[in-house]
């Protein structure tokens, strides 16, 4: 039987990693300003915030042998909060600081502790700090020294220079301003301790930059910095704010040869940002900033709304009906968005249905009577010419049967009164079937002709199929 003691160690790191490792980057809670003191901690944020770090310590508590796998995890990443809880950490055990590779200090925590915590982890690689403003503006207004932040940025630049660090984070409040004392002297040393490092990868500056103001005492710490950043040798993605306006802080980093992504926008949530403002308008203008941007910074692309062309409908049954019923004056024509030329105002030169005008009574064809009632033979003369667009109707209207009747009979004395038609060789040609057939699904198929739907002659319903 395999006991847990058979296990390798190696192997176990690997399952007990996840249950002691601090997820990066952890959830900071909001600092409350300094004129807001809390008589008794709130029960509710007291029981979140340990009940993490009780379960990060249940498996150093099961043996000796998960207490000494998981010490190192378990010191890998150290989430610093406060003050005090740096002094106890360093006051127990300093040499357990060896383990650690990812420092994170909160607002509030630059101070000289802060800085012996960085000197002493020799093998940092990520460090993230919130840059915070002088806890009290009497020592710079009259001209003593900031001695914690002072001290903090001596032990700072010694392990940038050591050359351990590839991940460097810059945060701020939203209420501290880069003209302040202490975020100026940090940033101004920070960007000269940079100079040459070779191996810095990743640097965030989690805020909005922009230009420094112009000032006779030299550069500010922003151009500093980004100055600094474009030399860097091995560093390939910057990340930042988007700006609200174009400034060239973030322009002088992209001309480092070995950057290649740029990351505009809070890089924890992913959040997308849209690719319209001041700021994309000019950075369009420069290639190697626009390539950079592209390849690290997810934009949400607008796309044009266009309108799609009317396409011309061909003639509705709708118009045909009323066409069919007499409505032949002009404005008839127009109210039934009939084509250009459709109706009674053409000349009359030859109608199809009627057999032939006056004009052609010389050439052997009879001309018939026409009642002053009855307008269809005058509006046939120009439907004629839009018979090949008969392949497609849909379902006709049909009339009622007492107007199908009369119109049947009225059809039927006409025809017999009269002489035969051009276009009655069609009618004879399908005598079997004079109204077409009905498909299965109700409609009149092509075969009905033409002179049956200008007539207004309903077809015969099929007592198989009916019309819904």
């Amino acid at each position: 039987m395999t006991t847990l003691s058979s296990f390798p160690e190696e192997l176990l790191e690997r399952i007990l990693a996840p249950c002691v490792l601090l997820p990066l980057p952890p959830t900071t809670p909001t600092p409350r300003p300094q004129w807001h003191h809390r008589s008794s901690p709130s029960p509710i944020s007291s029981s979140s915030s340990s009940s993490p770090t009780r379960t990060r310590l249940a498996p150093l508590l099961v043996c000796k042998t998960f207490l000494r796998i998981c010490t190192p995890l378990f010191y890998h990443t150290l989430h610093i909060s406060s003050i005090p809880q740096l002094q106890r950490l360093l006051r127990a055990n300093p040499t357990l600081v060896s383990h650690t590779r990812e420092v994170i200090l909160a607002p509030g925590t630059i101070s000289t502790e802060a800085g012996e915590l960085l000197s002493l982890c020799t093998a940092l690689r990520y460090l993230e700090m919130s840059v915070d403003a002088c806890s009290s503006n009497l020592v710079v207004s009259f001209g003593y020294r900031d001695l914690d932040a002072e001290e903090f940025t001596r032990h700072l630049c010694s392990v940038l220079r050591r050359g351990s660090i590839t991940h460097l984070v810059l945060r701020k409040s939203a209420n501290v301003y880069l003209t302040k004392h202490r975020p100026k002297y940090i940033l101004t040393h920070l960007a000269e301790a940079l100079e040459g490092n070779d191996t810095l990868e990743h640097v965030e500056l989690a805020f909005r930059i922009s230009d420094d103001t112009h000032s006779t005492s030299g550069p500010g710490p922003i151009s500093l910095l980004t100055k600094t950043l474009s030399t860097l040798p091995r560093l390939h993605t910057f990340s930042t704010h988007l700006p609200s306006l174009w400034n060239q802080a973030i322009l002088c980093v992209s001309s480092n040869p070995s950057l290649e992504r740029i990351v505009l926008g809070d890089s924890s949530t992913g959040a997308q940002v849209l690719g319209t403002g001041i700021f994309f308008t000019q950075a369009r203008k420069h290639a190697r900033l626009s390539e950079l941007i592209r390849n690290g910074t997810a934009i949400v692309r607008t796309r044009a709304q266009t309108i799609p062309p009317l396409q011309t409908s061909p003639l509705n049954l709708g118009a045909l009906n009323m066409i069919n019923t007499g409505l032949g004056s002009p404005a008839a024509g127009v109210a039934c968005n009939l084509p250009l030329g459709l109706g009674c105002d053409s000349p009359s030169e030859y109608n199809p249905t009627m057999g032939t005008s006056t004009s052609r009574s010389g050439s052997g064809y009879t001309s018939a009577p026409t009642t002053p009632s009855d307008s269809r033979p005058a509006c046939g003369s120009r439907i004629h010419q839009y018979q090949g667009r008969e392949q497609q109707w849909s379902r006709p209207v049909l009339a009622s049967p007492s107007s199908s009747s009369s119109s049947s009979s009225s059809s039927s004395s006409s025809s017999s009164s009269h002489s035969p038609s051009p276009s009655s060789s069609n009618s004879n040609s399908s005598n079997s079937n004079p109204h077409g057939s009905l498909s299965a699904a109700g409609r009149l198929t092509a075969s009905t002709s033409w002179e049956s739907f200008v007539s207004g002659t309903p077809p015969p319903r099929s007592p198989r199929c009916q019309l819904q």
